[in-house]
């Protein structure tokens, strides 16, 4: 989540054209909440003297701010909320039973499709930049003939494990849960219990089997894959060159030998959706995709024995820990309902890739003694 707070006095009231911009010096910030829990936000300090002229009437103050969050669940677009309070100020602020109200104010109040702006999108914050590691070949795909490829899931399921190696993740946008040996369901069993309890399906089911009057259901060595919808995403490493050149270049099963910086990945999904013409169907991108979110991925198991645990859910966003030197993050595309997208790779035109690329290097050569990063 992303938020920010802001305060200002004024002489007057203000409108319902008030734009509530961000002003003054505090930063936004950047962290998490759990469910039902409660943050405060920025400290704002006010003199006695504006909260004086506060209760006299001769200023206005108000505080207004925004949140900008992703949720837990796969496949949603990012949330907004936004607010606008006005201070009111009842008795002597200089006694400790002054009382403070804070009236709802203006159009700034609402959630999602309520809000006045957009949700920014997820930005990787800090000194970490963005990179994409590619074939020297493509470098002009990119800079000359202005295109970049996004791909499906199942693209990359299927890519070939003895060509990809490390790249290749058969539960890319996936999960699996295992019943590795023996495993049989009787009638009261225990292990008909825990495959009762392990949620396969994903809540398809209310319970997975019913076992009775002798018969059974062998699971032994059964093997149950459950993935998300077919999305697109585009695919970026975060972080410093010089590691990532190395887990690319020269670690790698299948190495990549050049390298491009992205100036700005929210720029990017915007110029996609507000300017991109796909290439392959021959309309805008905005005809067929609707914009996702940007998020980093996260590394964690992805395969689970059902005696440890149900079914792990599946996310656009998370892959085995094994991939953890990808550090990978990603612009997620989802395909319109009535969308009909018979391929798992789309070549997209956008204007001014110069702009938002620039290139690092070219024909990386790993015995080389001096690095070619610009």
């Amino acid at each position: 989540m992303t938020n920010r707070i802001n305060y200002a006095a004024f002489e007057g009231i203000v409108d319902s054209t008030f734009e509530c911009p961000d002003v003054g010096d505090l930063e936004v910030g950047h962290t998490m909440i759990g469910p039902k829990a409660i943050m405060h936000g920025a400290q704002i300090d006010i003199p006695v003297d504006v909260l004086d002229k506060i209760k006299n009437g001769e200023l206005h103050a108000y505080l207004w701010g925004w949140a900008d969050y992703n949720d837990v669940f796969p496949g949603t677009p990012r949330h907004r909320s936004e607010f606008c309070v006005e201070i009111v100020v009842h008795g002597d602020v200089r006694t400790e039973n002054c009382q403070f109200f804070f009236r709802q104010q203006g159009r700034h109040n609402g959630f999602d499709d309520e809000c006045l702006y957009e949700p920014r999108p997820y930005v990787p914050q800090g000194d970490e930049q963005s990179y994409k590691f590619l074939d020297t070949a493509d470098i002009d795909k990119v800079l000359v003939d202005r295109t970049i490829k996004v791909s499906s899931f199942e693209y990359f399921r299927q890519l070939e494990a003895d060509k990809w190696g490390d790249i290749a993740d058969p539960l890319e946008g996936a999960s699996e849960l295992t019943a590795k040996g023996e495993f049989i369901l009787r009638e009261n069993s225990p292990e008909l219990e825990i495959a009762n309890k392990a949620n396969i399906g994903l809540g398809m089911f209310q319970k997975f089997a019913q076992v009775e009057s002798g018969g059974i259901v062998d699971m032994s060595n059964a093997r149950f894959v459950h993935a998300i919808p077919n999305l697109f995403i585009y695919c970026a490493t975060i972080g410093k060159i010089d590691e990532f050149t190395i887990e690319m270049c020269v670690n790698a099963e299948r190495r990549y030998n050049a390298c491009l910086r992205i100036s700005n990945l929210a720029e990017l999904q915007r110029r996609i959706f507000e300017s991109g013409w796909v290439r392959d169907l021959n309309c805008k991108v905005s005809d067929v995709l609707l914009p996702g979110f940007i998020q980093a991925v996260k590394y964690e198991a992805r395969s689970r024995d059902i005696r440890k645990g149900g079914v792990i859910e599946p996310s656009p966003f998370k892959k085995d820990v094994k991939y953890k030197t990808q550090s990978e993050v990603r612009i997620l595309l989802v395909p319109k309902e009535q969308a009909q997208i018979l391929k798992d790779g789309l070549i997209i035109e956008i204007p001014e890739t110069a702009s938002l690329f620039k290139e690092a290097f070219r024909n990386y050569q790993p015995n080389l003694e001096s690095s070619p990063i610009l």
